[in-house]
Order: C-alpha cells, then structure tokens, then sequence
C-alpha cells in the first residue's frame, strides 16, 4: 500500500518529515513537491535524498500559462504590449478573466500530471497540509483523489485564524465587495455571498471562479478542513469549541490528535533537565533562571511598518531586562532572518537561539509570545505565559487564548512591565489544571502523539473509519 504526501509547507517541514519516517516503515511513500521548494529547501533533507524515484516533482516552469508567458515575451509585437497590459490589469474586469483563464491553465496541466501518476502508484491514501490552500498543485492533488474515492486526511501543522485572515485582507479592494468592485468582482463574490464573511473573501474573485469551477473551492475557505478533504486534526478540544463547533464545516471530518509539533515539544519537554544543561553550556549562561522572547513578526507579515515593528519588539526585550536573574533568549519565528537581528545580541547583552522554539521552550521560566500556537506549547509545559496581542487587540469571543486563565493577555508594551515587576508574587497553579483540560493534555502531550496518528491512519487504509 502506498501513501501520497503533499509537501510545500516549509514553515513546519520537519513535523511532516517526522510523520513520513513513522509511516515509511510500513507503507512505500511518495512525495509530490512543486520543482522551485524542492530544489531551494527539501534537497538537504536525507529522507528526501534516500527515495529520489518516489519524489513526484511537479515542474511548474513548464505549466500552460508559463509557456504563454515566455512565447509572448519573446516576441516583438502588439501581443506582447497587450499581454503586459493584462498582466497589470488585476484589478480591472479584463485583467480579473485573464488571471481566471491562467489558473484554469495550470490547474489543468497539473490535474493532468497527476492523474496519469496516481494511475500508477495507486495510492490509498493522500496527506496534505491545506484544503483551503491559494496553491493550484494542491487543489489539483485533491480533486484527482476525490475522483478516485482516495481519503484525503490533513494532520494538524498550523491553525489559520479567520479573524487574522479578515484583518490582513481589511483594506485589499480584491479580497472585499463594495460599490468600488468592478463589474466581474461584483458578479462572482454576489454569486458566492455565502462563503464571505462582511462581504470579505478569503479568495480573489478569480480564484473563487476557478475552484468553483475546478471542483474543489471550499465550502467554508476560512478554516483548514472546509474544503473537500475527507478527515482533518485538531490539537484540541478548545480549538474545536471555539471555530468549529458551530460552522457548516461536517464534524465527522474531525479528530483531535494533537499537534505534530508536539512530538518534538514533548521529547524536549521529557528531556527538559539535559536540554537545559545543554543550552547553558553551549551559550555560557550566568543566571539562574530564563525567560524566551519569541519575536514578533509584525513587519514581515505586513501588519506595521518595519519602525513599529523595531520600536514593539525592543520594548519587549527593555522590559525583561529589569529581570535581573533572568537569561533572556530570543526566538527568531521562520519567516523572519536572523540576520536582520543579530545586531540586538550587542545592542541589549541577550542571546539569540539556533534551536527551534520546540526545542528550547520546556527549559524557560518564563515565556513571552505574540498570538500564535505557540502561547499553547507554553501552557501544555507548566510555564508562566505572557500574551502580547498586537494584531488582533479586540477581546471578541472567538478568541484563542481568552479562555486560558494561567497565562497574563495584554495588548499593548506597557502593560508589560507591570506584570514582570510582579513576576515572583504570579503563581500559576491553581489555574493550570483547568487550562491542561482546555488543551487536551493528557491525550495529546505525551509519548503517544505519534502512534495516535499511526493507529488513525491505519484505521483509514483498512477502512475502519
């Protein structure tokens, strides 16, 4: 039996690497991979080095619209200047039928693809990472295994917070319908009114037309499982309460696993005393205690300018230095570079991790976040949490972490040093119990996390669920 696994998401590349060595024991995998994040990210990975004939590379410079692109740009003539003006045209009706017309071209070429190698690899499973996903080589692998009664399961590697989503998108003309919509914008999102929210969409509205007429635009885009795969995880039941209880999202679909980030938490968690040992060596730490300060990643994610975001995060690592037992170790997230922020080791005497944050996390004291899952890892290790919300700030009540009550929410800098001037007299205890019961801790952080997902996708090979 064989097993196909989509790998694009590269922010969290080792939980689904992890997955594949666990199920690589018993089932021949493949790995369908776009040719650009290969040859750029996977290439250095052993596992991807070992099976090279199961890796299905899916070259995306050879699709219909790139081939369009080049053969009119290598030409001189009148196709070429109305091409370009096309090409920066989305905002217009003209411009919205053209970009239509190509991702109906790619999704074409990679539906093609794939379905001549499903053919021959007859995979009885497929697992992937997003069905609401803007890739069209993902769209393409789950429409061919819909059309083949394949299961598509999606282990849980992130949560796509809709109300991020809406904040992102507020003020982007193409993602929101209005009376300064044109006329094609007006037509699809009026046609698909039901999976708005406020008139925002989560897709363009020529992305809407070609899911939409692909098979596979899903039937609510604004979280993962509400489009069309078979079975998805969730790391817990708070999660489920909070977004999916109440959506037209099929709750069958739905299996609290746990996070695969939590195989890693959890091995650094159980080995907490060597890891410390470990990192205080290594970085020749002199105090007692540690507080990790996970950046924020404001600018990077275009919420502020790059000054706000510098003046945000400094004042962050300002406050903490008034803590005058504590090490203080910065956590860099993925998407920013850690050379755009070395220069804060010199600036404030701190140090800056190599280690992931799933890594290292267990041996804080304290632990500083911005609205991310992470601020769950802290909890499910007994650590004293602050949340710096600067993205969100409105306490609605879809709110990820309003119903923890061990951890200190604020919304603004200056709260913070109030609450570390308190930090000896915080006592955490009689709330934890109540949060680790809001985290599933007992089922889903401990050594069984990967057997968990073994047993289920077991289960769905052998037709039991």
């Amino acid at each position: 039996m064989s097993i196909v696994f989509y790998v694009e998401e590269v922010k969290r590349l080792k939980e689904i690497i992890y997955l594949i060595k666990i199920l690589k024991t018993k089932y021949k995998i493949y790995c369908i991979v776009p040719d650009n994040i290969y040859l750029t990210n996977l290439k250095q990975y052993d596992i991807f080095k070992e099976d090279l004939e199961n890796i299905i590379l899916i070259e995306e410079n050879k699709s219909y619209s790139l081939k369009l692109i080049k053969t009119i740009n290598n030409t001189k003539s009148n196709s070429t200047k109305l091409f370009n003006f096309l090409m920066q045209s989305k905002d217009n009706s003209i411009g919205q039928l053209f970009y239509y017309y190509l991702l109906k071209l790619n999704l074409s070429f990679v539906y093609k693809q794939l379905k001549a190698q499903f053919k021959q690899i007859k995979p009885s499973l497929v697992i992937g990472v997003n069905d609401r996903s803007y890739s069209y080589i993902e769209h393409a692998i789950y429409k061919v295994a819909q059309e083949n009664n394949i299961h598509i399961f999606l282990p849980f590697v992130f949560f796509a917070n809709p109300q991020v989503s809406l904040i992102k998108t507020k003020n982007i003309k193409k993602y929101n319908l209005n009376t300064r919509s044109s006329l094609f914008d007006k037509y699809i999102f009026n046609k698909f009114k039901d999976i708005s929210i406020n008139n925002q969409f989560f897709y363009t509205a020529y992305m809407t037309k070609a899911f939409y007429d692909f098979g596979t635009l899903p039937k609510y885009p604004w979280l993962v499982g509400g489009g069309i795969s078979t079975s998805f995880a969730l790391p817990n039941k708070l999660l489920f309460e909070l977004f999916y209880k109440d959506t037209t999202i099929d709750q069958k679909k739905i299996n609290i696993l746990g996070d695969l980030s939590y195989i890693p938490l959890y091995q650094s968690y159980h080995n907490r005393q060597k890891t410390k040992t470990k990192i205080f060596k290594k970085y020749n730490l002199q105090k007692q205690q540690i507080v990790i300060i996970s950046l924020q990643d404001l600018y990077e994610h275009q919420f502020v300018s790059k000054e706000k975001h510098t003046n945000i995060n400094e004042t962050i690592i300002q406050s903490c230095l008034t803590l005058k037992n504590y090490n203080i170790l910065i956590s860099i997230p993925p998407n920013m570079q850690k050379q755009n922020y070395t220069y804060l080791e010199d600036k404030y005497n701190i140090t800056i991790l190599d280690e992931r944050l799933m890594e290292i996390l267990p041996i804080a004291n304290l632990y500083i976040g911005m609205y991310s899952t992470t601020i769950y890892w802290s909890v499910l290790c007994g650590i004293k949490t602050i949340l710096l919300d600067t993205i969100i700030k409105e306490k609605y009540d879809k709110n990820l972490f309003l119903s923890l009550k061990s951890i200190q929410y604020i919304t603004d800098t200056k709260e913070l040093q109030t609450i570390i001037s308190k930090l000896e007299t915080w006592d955490i205890k009689q709330f934890i119990e109540y949060d680790y019961d809001l985290l599933s801790r007992d089922k889903v952080f401990n050594n069984n996390i990967a057997a968990n997902y073994l047993d289920y996708i077991e289960k769905v090979i052998n037709g039991k669920d």
